[in-house]
């Protein structure tokens, strides 16, 4: 049986006010206490922190809070189809829909035959809206047939009296010639006036007498801009055995590899554990999903890297054509321990002409016999046309919890008073706000992000940051390189030393990766200057980039 985080698990209540204007929003976890309330119109967050015991101990108030990005579906993972009311509804009676289990993956299986021209049959699931949000819709499917018809990722939008007010629609008019899942997504905007919508998983006829099956593990339907084509790329729901939901176990060769799931802090990771690997063998993890030829993306994985003995760590990437033939590689080689730090590893390129599928891994591959390696994984990306290095520069996506956003960490020394939080921008984005009280001669409060880097290749780095406040401090851009083994090599630095108030100012620095660097810190800081100092910033965005 599947399990979900509580945080992703929280069963979700719509209570709508008068207006859907007025809507708020209550969740509660697992439990049944209120974790916390979200009304669109003010953008006004209510946290409920509790103890070990369940109860109370305080109330976080938030304004110009981001809206949550939790799934809006329920049963996302098909567990409890048809036990009760638990979302999920068959369309047409000439659907065969049936829960399912084969070794660790379960989900729905549906059928269709002697479908009209233009008919249709699946499954459906209706939920509230909020008007003119951009939302992401993903799903996980195995296409077995397609005769005479096609797959659909389709939405129907109705306003409050019920009246129809627009729709979204993915085809997907063949499989991918592999016997596997394979994450679809696509994403839109909630149509104005629209306060419900109903979503489905469907075959489609395109003649008098079609015919189709596939089956479904995952979907989800939540709000947010995070382009991720990865289904579950944060890692944070479990498939109840030691595995990321939507992940498949991946190995090669003569290896012994485990699985786990880890806690660092309060976000869950894939630990990957290998030994007696042969040379060029192989264990990690995988998942499959669509994609575009052509696109220029960017992939990468937040990895914590704690053994490498004669193996290394890889971020991959296979490509592969409508017959699931290999078409092209992406290859991202670390070959050290990350020294107790997560990293980054980001690599670029361009979608090959012919492919319709690609399978991102991560991975532990030997370099030699009987090598071993261990590493846990998070946050595992593959977007289209971002040039930069940095991950979630503009800090659009965020899974567990609205105060910093994925891929970015707090960054903390001689302080004794912080907050972070993420916030809505006048464009409809999200920015970083950061405030640091009690700082510090030398001290900084601010963010962070590690990743890998290209010795000898020219940079540029640059950030839009709003200053509100500061008491005998600065604002720094900084950048500090490292070696393999850790060891500090070289920094960059700007700094702004003036309030711009509600206007953003760009700050930027530029120079060339030290010759035996393998990775690099970027902060965005507030620094005091002398002690009892402080301040208070809105970072916009933040870009590392090669020349």
């Amino acid at each position: 049986m599947k399990r979900i985080c509580c945080v992703i698990l929280a069963c979700v209540l719509l209570f709508t006010a008068t207006s859907v204007s007025a809507l708020t929003e209550y969740v509660y976890n697992a439990d049944g206490q209120l974790e916390y309330q979200y009304n669109y119109k003010s953008n006004r967050k209510v946290d409920y922190k509790r103890n070990e015991n369940g109860s109370l101990v305080n109330k976080v108030v938030k304004e110009n809070a981001v809206v949550p990005v939790q799934n809006r579906l329920v049963d996302g993972q098909f567990e409890h189809f048809q036990k009760g009311n638990k979302g999920w509804v068959i369309q047409n009676s000439k659907a065969d829909v049936k829960p399912f289990t084969k070794w660790e993956d379960g989900g729905l299986s549906i059928q269709c035959s002697e479908l009209e021209l233009h008919s249709f049959c699946g499954v459906s699931q209706t939920i509230a809206v909020k008007p003119n949000q951009p939302f992401v819709y993903q799903a996980v499917f195995d296409i077995h047939q397609l005769v005479g018809s096609h797959a659909q990722m389709y939405v129907d939008f109705y306003d409050k009296q019920g009246k129809w007010v627009g729709a979204h629609i993915k085809d997907i008019h063949q499989d991918n010639g592999l016997p596997m899942y394979t994450t679809y997504s696509t994403s839109g905007i909630v149509p104005a006036g629209a306060e419900k919508a109903t979503t489905y998983l469907l075959i489609r006829s395109d003649s008098n007498n079609g015919s189709g099956s596939l089956d479904v593990t995952s979907a989800s339907f939540q709000y947010g801009k995070d382009n991720n084509l990865i289904y579950n790329g944060h890692l944070q729901i479990s498939n109840g055995h030691n595995l990321s939901e939507a992940w498949t176990r991946h190995t090669g060769g003569l290896q012994n590899t485990v699985y786990e799931r880890k806690r660092d802090q309060f976000n869950d990771v894939q630990e990957i554990k290998v030994s007696q690997l042969s040379g060029g063998a192989m264990g990690g993890i995988a998942q499959l999903i669509e994609v575009e030829p052509n696109k220029k993306f960017k992939v990468a994985g937040n990895f914590l890297i704690s053994e490498l003995n004669g193996a290394h760590a890889q971020l991959y990437v296979d490509f592969l054509d409508k017959n699931g033939v290999f078409v092209g590689a992406n290859v991202t080689p670390y070959h050290s321990t990350t020294v107790g730090h997560w990293i980054n590893l980001v690599n670029h390129g361009t979608v090959p002409a012919n492919a319709v599928s690609a399978r991102v891994y991560a991975l532990v591959r030997g370099d030699k016999d009987n090598s071993a390696g261990t590493m846990q994984v998070d946050n595992i990306t593959f977007s289209y046309d971002e040039s930069d290095t940095t991950v979630n520069g503009d800090f659009n996506a965020y899974y567990i919890d609205d105060n910093i956003a994925a891929h970015w960490k707090s960054a903390l020394s001689v302080a004794q008073d912080k907050r972070y939080q993420l916030v809505n921008d006048s464009k409809g984005d999200v920015s970083q706000f950061v405030k640091g009280n009690r700082i510090q001669s030398g001290g900084y409060v601010g963010i962070l992000q590690t990743f890998n880097v290209n010795p000898h290749r020219h940079f540029e780095a640059n950030a839009n940051i709003k200053i509100h406040e500061l008491k005998d401090a600065k604002v720094q851009l900084y950048i500090d390189f490292f070696n393999a083994e850790g060891k500090y090599m070289q920094t960059n630095a700007k700094e702004l030393n003036a309030v711009t108030g509600a206007q953003s100012v760009k700050v930027s620095t530029n120079g060339e990766v030290p010759p035996e660097a393998t990775h690099a810190s970027v902060y965005i800081l507030i620094r005091g200057n002398n002690n009892d100092a402080g301040g208070a910033i809105t970072v916009e965005n933040v870009q590392f980039t090669y020349k």
